[in-house]
C-alpha cells in the first residue's frame, strides 16, 4: 500500500518492532504485562517484522531501502527511579539510538 500511494521520488519513513525473542520480552512481557506501560493486547508479536523481511518487501515493491540509515531505538532509563515503573513513571525517558535492531528500529526507503 505504501508503494502505491507514495509519490515518485517520495520518502517512506518507518518505525517498527523486530519479530525476535528480545522484542517479545521487551514489548509484550515487560511493557504490556509486567509494567502496564501500554494497554493489554497493544502489540501482536506475529505482526512484528524483522529488518531483512522488511527490506525484501520494500524491494519487491520497487522501494529502495537505505539500510545504512536504519538504526535501533530504545527508551533511556533513569536508574534512580527503577524501583517500580508504576510508582515512578519517570523511569523511562526519551528514545535514543542504539546499534541493536532486535527490538525496535526505524529507517527510510
Amino acid at each position: 500500500e505504501v508503494a502505491r500511494v507514495l509519490r515518485p521520488g517520495g520518502v517512506f519513513v518507518f518505525d517498527t518492532l523486530d519479530r525476535s525473542v528480545a522484542s517479545h520480552v521487551v514489548a509484550i512481557v515487560f511493557a504490556q504485562r509486567w509494567f502496564g506501560l501500554v494497554p493489554p493486547d497493544t502489540h501482536d508479536w506475529r505482526l512484528f517484522i524483522p529488518p531483512d523481511e522488511l527490506d525484501a518487501a520494500l524491494r519487491r515493491h520497487a522501494l529502495v531501502p537505505l539500510r545504512e540509515q536504519w538504526t535501533g531505538m530504545r527508551p533511556s532509563v533513569h536508574i534512580a527511579n527503577i524501583t517500580s515503573l508504576r510508582l515512578f513513571p519517570g523511569v523511562l525517558g526519551a528514545f535514543v539510538e542504539t546499534p541493536r535492531t532486535d527490538v525496535s528500529y526505524l529507517g527510510v526507503a
